[in-house]
């Protein structure tokens, strides 16, 4: 598992230091993994907004050229 720091004002560093029974490691980890997951759904959610764009584009170029060949 690869290491990775952050640095946090002294007075956060103190408060997470009165709460010594919380794995502050596991809890950074866990909303770092939630990000992630949010970033990923937002890029899923573009993408297939734009091949629906896409595809509405091409179903309309391919009418009109349809329309214009009859």
């Amino acid at each position: 598992m690869a290491t990775v720091s952050l640095r946090v004002p002294d007075d956060l560093k103190k408060e997470m230091d009165e709460h010594g029974e919380i794995n502050w490691s596991a809890v950074i980890r866990s909303n770092i993994e939630e990000e992630i997951e949010q970033l990923e759904a937002r890029n899923t959610g573009h993408a297939v907004a734009t091949s629906e764009r896409l595809s509405a584009m091409r179903t309309a170029l391919f009418s009109a050229k349809s329309f214009l060949a009859a």
